[in-house]
């Protein structure tokens, strides 16, 4: 099982959730951070807006935990 972003690139397993700069549902897009943190996804692309930034971060802390 891969450690780290990095680990998984090299290990060819790498994954992106791509959520993309047009898609702003916070609900929608919270709930996919905590499902796809939770699955190991090495990445999350959102749009650069302040509030999804911010959402994103703290479904990734509550995946966590």
């Amino acid at each position: 099982m891969a450690t780290s972003p990095l680990d998984s690139l090299h290990a060819g397993q790498w994954c992106k959730l791509i959520c993309g700069a047009s898609y702003q549902h916070i609900p929608s897009i919270r709930s996919l951070a905590v499902v796809y943190t939770l699955a190991g996804v090495d990445c999350i692309d959102v749009a650069a807006d302040p509030a999804i930034i911010a959402t994103v971060r703290e479904a990734m802390d509550v995946a966590q935990g």
